[in-house]
């Protein structure tokens, strides 16, 4: 659940950087919406080395390198733009194409019942 909710909090950021790409590229939210992709990015990263999707880790590791805040990169407008288009395009397909795994509960893993067989 906080990963789907993760990727649509990055799809809404990657929006506003677009948004905000025509007026200021060193303004405060533009830095917040910076962070919140790269950390979106570090969330799909982690699930997709979760169930071993590593061509998608590797393609989200490259959007955590784009989006880096203590070495920024220095690029035209127009490539932002195009590199925005791509990781937006990113998050979407990964709601489609990586599933959420469930994780136990902590209840469930502390429960003094047995329920079968140990391991």
């Amino acid at each position: 659940m906080m990963t789907r909710t993760m990727k649509w909090v990055s799809v809404l950021a990657l929006v506003m950087l677009m948004a905000l790409l025509a007026r200021s590229a060193t303004s405060a939210a533009t830095a917040l919406s910076a962070f919140i992709v790269w950390a979106g990015a570090v969330v799909v990263m982690m699930q997709a080395l979760r169930i071993r999707k590593y061509v998608w880790a590797a393609a989200f590791a490259g959007i955590m390198i784009g989006f880096n805040q203590i070495v920024p990169i220095i690029a035209p407008r127009l490539a932002f733009l195009a590199f925005y288009s791509i990781c937006l395009a990113g998050f979407v397909l990964s709601l489609a194409y990586l599933p959420s795994t469930a994780r136990l509960s902590l209840e469930s893993v502390t429960d003094t019942t047995p329920r079968g067989e140990s391991l």
